[in-house]
């Protein structure tokens, strides 16, 4: 069937105006107030795409000859409803739908108004411009609206991904729609040079990407996007996932997939009905998937519309006006009113349906551990049920419309509006979904149009509150097209600017209007940020003594944002403590000790909350665990003697001096003092003892002089702090509340290294300091020539590539490194400043992959890569420098408890990942709810007796062991291997092949 076309009550005035095209009449009617103005509707703005132009660019309209009757709407687009329980699964409209409709308050092309040219939601599949939004709320104003229609479902997107179906054709009609506002607009009244694109919903992502498109620059002003960005799970189709749709579609129609020519000349012929009804196919459960045909890249057309992922474009710096709903979920949780059952076929097919809706099925490789993660935070870990709605609703609400829009709006560099509407009115949109009025009390996804637009031919005109929050945010739309902002200069309220630092923006409520910051922060999942506490950026005093008995069992955390375990800010500044773990008081035995620095990139980390010391504690040493700071509350440096850095190492040190005070009251030596640490805190022991997977040497470990200065500079200026005077901007910065100082870490410009913000804030060389920690570059200075333990895991790299890994699918991260390999290699292995990067980069590739493409199957190689610059090269490289005996191992035992499944569900690459050795050194089996089993258990206790023989004898393998652990030699290179399953080897030479790499850079001052 098609759409009845119609329109609004004309009062029979004659109005023509001229376009490109032809000669327009319009027709007059009524706004809100009773105002007249004119419309002009069913205008082409492109040919009709019809017959041989089907799934083709859209072309600019026919001329005609005489008048053309612009007064009947035009066709609506050929779509299947699908969300509307009343009419779900019918197909309505016309291919021949591309027109839209000009509503002005005069013609004269000397007004010059601001223009708004409206984009309509619908999933990309559903919808109308014209038929559905009455004009007279905005026409009571001095503006010119558009509203106009553009292809949908796979009519409008369906993708091949190359350049015979690129797809993106509902996107290119917009494109087309907005060039012929630019020719024509001045002969309505409008300002060609002061347009606004807006729309709601899918209407909403299509503005932003209009934001983001090339071939859209210029054509327009300012922009908002209503309950709506391009990074909507449903408003996207990553890289190769069109492609499948649209083989699944001619599979099912019954044309040739082999070839896209044969493919497209075959759904030419078919039934725009058919083509369209495919939806239906794609349906999992109720209505989901939500969306089918998206947009997606289409680098490969001849005129590509997205010629890249949508997260590496940049939008254009126009001011944008955006926000959301309170209970966007309701978006779907409304319907399970009509669904028969719904939360009982929900909760009982959770883990398989939760992916499906949220759309992450397809983008992510941990599903299983997402959805239990969101189950978790949203659920509380219950069933869903009537008592749980809320709940799901707000999950669903965030993952499709909140946290998407956050992410596009840190990527905008221009001024940004922000709201976030909690107004309950007499109507809502809640029961156009459901069968209910009122499902939960709250604003449903679409609830703030019933204001901007008029619906009384369906709902009863607003009346008293509803009257006047109608006409404030349509009076605060016009001014946005007007003045490119909200509120100008002498309206009654400011609203703020959002930026990254400052997350203001205003809530419409049932009281009134109130600004806010930051968004959200206590409801949000995936932004869940915390955190209010002075900061401090000084070296650490002693202690203050205290009275009586001071009881502790649990030492705080140091804050952290970082954190791999976490999703929120975590810890407190006063956080310098440790833990003493001793076997008895009541002797006189003084034993050896160990003092542990934990690891975590010098960004996150803990000591006693993270190493459980049971497994240490079976034999007699005294254990000490120390918290220290970190990230910038750590590390932060002017390389000046007021801010000098390394305030994290300088807590260890205070550390070290405290345990020589006081050891001995908990019956440690303090002659006999052993210090260990894995990653980051091994990498602070310079002149330290035990060093698993880091040393000073890496370049990991120390930030080269000058960057660390203009990183503090970043960080004053983005907090309002000076930056010409260090004095004055320490006073600021302890001023400053610790969450704003932590939310560096969230911005673009903080992350360094290719968005890895682990490496911001490092030790640095401190020579300017009144105190110096680190006088000069580590490679200079002589390690006292103590017994020294160390060694690597076998794929330690894996904790940067397995990222990679945990990427969704559409990001292709490896393509990103094969096309961008010499721009991203000095980055992420710290030679970026290198007069020879490029040559570095080029030995590199054909080293590590030869001439071979880099793919998905390039993971081993690319984390020997990472395993190799960050801790196999440093190792050797500072096992050159030591005198002292050194006992190297590596660590590639397989178990089923490993940091690998992080990144992954199952085991990708053979080996031990980054600190899989301390799973075996410190009680920490509740991180993977389950035990050791017996190889497990027999590997954790030799482990142990051999690092705590060292602690106590110097040697791993003193005189009566069984088992002897070979001290290393420059030249021999002899070391201990644990195998994959458990047994210990010696073996000769570190990977011989590879270190001989590296070594050859070196030789060449390269590196």
């Amino acid at each position: 069937m098609q759409a009845a076309s119609s329109g609004p009550d004309i009062i029979q005035i004659e109005f023509i105006t001229e376009t490109t095209e032809g000669l327009l009449q319009g027709y007059a009617l009524k706004a809100r107030n009773g105002r007249t103005v004119i419309g002009f509707s069913g205008i082409p703005y492109a040919k009709p795409p019809i017959g041989a132009l089907r799934f083709q660019d859209p072309e600019p309209p026919d001329k005609w000859d005489g008048i053309r009757q612009a007064q009947i709407y035009g066709n609506v687009c050929v779509q299947l409803i699908n969300l509307i329980p009343a009419v779900r699964n019918i197909i309505i409209g016309n291919e021949d739908c591309l027109y839209l409709t000009v509503y002005t308050p005069k013609i004269s092309s000397s007004s010059q108004y601001p223009v708004l040219v409206y984009f309509h939601g619908g999933a990309f599949a559903f919808g109308f411009g014209e038929i559905a939004h009455g004009p007279g709320f905005f026409m009571d104003h001095d503006v010119v609206l558009v509203t106009i229609n553009y292809r949908l479902g796979s009519l409008g997107f369906l993708s091949m991904e190359d350049e015979l179906l690129p797809g993106n054709f509902g996107l290119k009609d917009q494109n087309i729609a907005l060039k012929w506002v630019q020719r024509n607009i001045n002969n309505f009244g409008g300002n060609p040079n002061k347009v606004t694109i807006m729309g709601e919903s899918a209407g909403g992502a299509s503005v932003y990407y209009h934001m983001i498109s090339p071939l859209s620059q210029g054509l327009y002003h300012g922009a908002i996007s209503q309950s709506g960005t391009a990074f909507c799970p449903w408003a996207y189709s990553a890289p190769g996932l069109a492609r499948k749709k649209a083989i699944k579609t001619a599979d099912i129609l019954g044309c040739p997939t082999d070839s896209t020519v044969d493919m497209v000349e075959c759904l030419k012929i078919k039934h725009p009905y058919d083509i369209i009804g495919v939806h239906k196919n794609f349906i999992i459960w109720q209505n989901d998937p939500l969306t089918v045909f998206t947009p997606s890249p289409d680098p490969k057309a001849k005129n590509p519309f997205l010629p890249d992922e949508i997260h590496k474009l940049f939008p254009a710096s126009v001011p944008w006006l955006t926000g959301c709903n309170n209970l966007e979920g309701l978006l779907k949780t409304a319907g399970f009113s009509v669904f028969r059952n719904s939360e009982k076929e929900l909760e009982k097919q959770f883990s398989k349906l939760i992916p499906q809706i949220l759309m992450y099925s397809d983008t992510s490789s941990n599903t299983h551990e997402v959805t239990n993660k969101l189950r978790r935070f949203y659920l509380d870990d219950n069933p869903v049920s009537s008592l749980t709605l809320r709940n799901f609703t707000e999950m669903v609400g965030d993952a499709w419309f909140v946290w998407p829009m956050i992410r596009s709006l840190k990527k905008h560099k221009g001024n940004n509006y922000v709201y976030y509407n909690t107004y309950i009115g007499k109507e809502t949109l809640q029961s156009l979904f459901s069968s209910y009025r009122n499902v939960l009390n709250g604003t449903a996804h679409g609830d703030e149009t019933l204001y901007l637009w008029d619906y009384s031919s369906v709902i009863e005109p607003h009346k008293g509150e509803d009257l006047k929050f109608s006409e404030l945010l349509t009076k605060l739309w016009v001014n946005f097209a007007t003045n490119g902002t909200p509120t100008p200069s002498g309206f009654e309220f400011a609203w703020p600017i959002w930026t990254a630092e400052h997350n203001k923006y205003v809530i419409f409520s049932n009281k009134g209007i109130s600004e806010a910051e930051p968004f959200l922060e206590d409801q949000y999942f995936f932004l869940k940020r915390s955190g209010n506490v002075a900061c401090g950026i000084q070296d650490p005093l002693p202690p203050k003594p205290w009275n009586g008995t001071l009881t502790k069992k649990v030492s705080k955390l140091c804050l952290q944002y970082l954190h791999p375990f976490y999703t929120k800010v975590i810890g407190s500044e006063d956080c310098l403590y440790l833990t003493v773990y001793t076997p008895k008081l009541n002797t006189t035995t003084l034993f050896p000790v160990t003092i542990y620095f934990h690891g975590g990139a010098f960004a996150f980390g803990a000591g006693q909350l993270e190493h459980g010391a049971q497994y240490m504690m079976d034999h007699n040493i005294v254990l000490v665990q120390v918290e220290y700071r970190l990230g910038a509350m750590g590390f932060l440096t002017m390389e000046d003697h007021v801010m000098s850095g390394n305030m994290g190492l300088k807590d260890q040190l205070m550390a070290l001096k405290w345990v020589r005070n006081n050891i001995a009251q908990f019956h440690g030596d303090p002659n006999k003092v052993t210090l260990m640490g894995d990653s980051a805190g091994a990498a602070s022991l310079f002149r330290g003892v035990i060093s698993e997977s880091g040393v000073s040497l890496a370049p990991w470990a120390i930030t080269e002089p000058g960057v660390a200065r203009r990183t503090a500079i970043k960080t004053a200026k983005s907090l309002k702090c000076p930056t010409d005077n260090t004095y004055e901007m320490l006073h600021c910065l302890q001023s400053v509340e610790v969450n704003n100082i932590l939310s560096m870490y969230q911005r673009d410009d903080f992350l360094m290294n290719c968005g890895n913000p682990l490496f911001t804030f490092l030790p640095i060389i401190d020579s300017n300091s009144s105190t110096p920690f680190l006088p000069q570059n580590p490679f200079l200075m002589e390690s006292a020539p103590v017994p020294w333990l160390t060694g690597c895991n076998s794929i330690d790299g894996f904790v940067l590539s397995g990222y990679f890994v945990s990427l969704p699918k559409w990001i292709n991260f490896y393509g990103i490194i094969d096309i961008a390999f010499n721009q991203l290699m000095p980055k992420f292995l710290f030679y970026n400043s290198n007069k020879h990067a490029t040559e570095i980069s080029n030995k590199i590739r054909k080293f590590y992959f030869g001439n071979q493409e880099i793919t998905s199957s390039s993971l081993k190689n690319l984390t020997n890569l990472f395993s190799d610059r960050f801790f196999f090269w440093p190792m050797m490289e500072s096992l050159k420098l030591h005198d002292g005996p050194s006992y190297v191992y590596n660590f590639a035992y397989n178990s089923n408890l490993s940091y690998q499944f992080d990144h992954t569900s199952v085991r990708v690459l053979n080996g031990s990942d980054h600190e899989d050795e301390t799973i075996f050194l410190w009680n920490v089996t509740h991180r993977f709810n389950q035990s050791f089993d017996k190889n497990d258990l027999e590997l954790s206790e030799h482990l142990v007796k051999l690092f705590v023989d060292f602690v106590s004898y110097g040697t791993p393998t003193p005189a009566e062991s069984e088992f002897k652990w070979p001290q290393w030699n420059n030249h021999d290179q002899r070391f201990i291997s644990f195998g994959s399953n458990g047994t210990i080897i010696q073996d000769q030479k570190f990977y011989p092949h590879r270190m001989l790499f590296w070594s050859s850079l070196k030789q060449k001052e390269l590196i």
